[in-house]
């Protein structure tokens, strides 16, 4: 049995290998006023992720190409439908593609120097392991669930998150700029009023796969973008000028600022963004470290060593759960004590008929408390049921420690 994992998939060719465009290396950058000098080899450590391909996220995915940088990133777990053409940068050919993965070898024709790499399904799906490869994010969905989740997750790694949005009935545009230098930094939840936790409360519901399903996968209902083409283009131009500001270091600080335009009035308006006390989501920082050993062979003692003294709260394993006690089918419940991959039943076998065992949701943990530290926490990984590992996450009272297998695990 193994880990579940869902990681990013590259692209190594765009859409009609062989006739690509090669983009010249930025000869069409102007010399941008400033009072010092433009080191443009910025723009050589960028690996940007854009969350959402659609009337927003897809032309701002192909001008962050035109600015090659050195790694983009693209989720999306749609395809793009009939009504696409009316908004979005496709052809009608191009109906029923994956978006993700269409918008991706878009980026590699134009710049093929730069890595690209894809994930066609949703971005919460995705491990803080996978995410902290990127030092920018670009949210440009209308997913609710997905806003807060690249939120959570943009705070705890650190990483600034830019959100492009349009208003299509009064041609506003919306810029945020979260900078995330600190737990205490803002994020999309904060600004969240009634309406949007009413609408978030109601777009979740929760699929019923069976009795193979580890735990319930959260499905949010989106609206389509009601605007029209060149008013999202102008988003995602004003989320470029936000990229490049911020990593050429151009002007004022952009970091946790508002930045909204009215199309109506030709009126612009900059806010500061801050953060919401009463805010309902986690801000909480991870340190990124690399394990001393691959991570299936640690114990939980070590990595709680490793990580330093301060007070233990929980460990996550990858995404692996903890299941504490299973079931039989002749009604027998007995204690587990391992760990078990998402979508996958038990190994062990009932103490009375021999049967084999089946999770109970209510002991299946995605945590696991200190309580069990003291009983498990000096066993391997590997001897409570974790095969492979691909990240471990050990949560204290001022943050948290966020492990990497070492590197010759990862190209394994």
């Amino acid at each position: 049995m193994q880990d579940t994992r869902n990681s990013f998939l590259e692209v190594f060719e765009g859409p009609n290998p062989g006739h690509a465009t090669r983009l010249p290396d930025r000869e069409r950058l102007p010399a941008y006023v400033s009072a010092d000098p433009l080191p443009l080899e910025r723009l050589d450590d960028l690996r940007a992720l854009v969350i959402g391909t659609g009337a927003v996220g897809g032309p701002l995915a192909v001008d962050l190409a035109r600015l090659a940088p050195a790694q983009i990133g693209i989720v999306d777990p749609g395809i793009f439908k009939a009504q696409s053409v009316a908004t979005q940068p496709i052809q009608p050919g191009e109906v029923g593609c994956c978006k993700a993965e269409l918008m991706a070898r878009r980026c590699k024709e134009i710049s093929p120097r730069t890595r690209v790499l894809y994930y066609p399904g949703a971005v919460q799906e995705l491990s803080l392991v996978e995410l902290a490869q990127f030092n920018m994010a670009i949210l440009a969905t209308d997913n609710l669930f997905a806003e807060v989740e690249s939120g959570r997750h943009c705070t705890a790694l650190g990483i600034p998150m830019i959100q492009g949005s349009v208003q299509g009935e009064t041609m506003v545009v919306h810029v945020r700029f979260f900078g995330n230098a600190s737990a205490d930094s803002p994020c999309p939840a904060c600004g969240f009023g009634r309406q949007e936790w009413d609408l978030f409360g109601s777009e979740v519901s929760f699929s019923c796969e069976g009795a193979a399903a580890a735990t319930p996968r959260p499905e949010v209902a989106t609206q389509p973008t009601m605007s029209t083409s060149g008013q999202c283009g102008l988003a995602a131009s004003l989320v470029i000028n936000q990229v490049l500001r911020a990593t050429l270091r151009l002007g004022a600080p952009v970091e946790d600022s508002l930045l909204e335009y009215c199309g109506m009035t030709h009126r612009s308006h900059l806010s500061a963004l801050r953060r919401n006390p009463d805010c309902p989501c986690e801000h909480r920082r991870y340190e990124l470290s690399t394990a001393r050993r691959p991570l299936e062979r640690c114990s939980l003692a070590e990595l709680a060593k490793q990580a330093g003294p301060d007070e233990l709260l929980d460990f996550t394993v990858g995404e692996w759960r903890w299941a504490e006690r299973g079931v039989c089918e002749c009604g027998h419940e007995q204690a587990v004590g391992l760990f078990v991959a998402p979508g996958h039943e038990l190994a062990g076998h009932c103490a009375r008929c021999g049967r084999p065992l089946h999770c109970q949701p209510f002991f299946l943990h995605r945590r696991i408390g200190a309580a069990c530290f003291e009983t498990i926490g000096h066993r391997p990984l590997h001897e409570l049921g974790a095969e492979r590992v691909d990240w471990a996450l050990v949560r204290s009272g001022h943050g948290g420690v966020l492990f990497q297998n070492p590197a010759q695990e990862n190209e394994d």
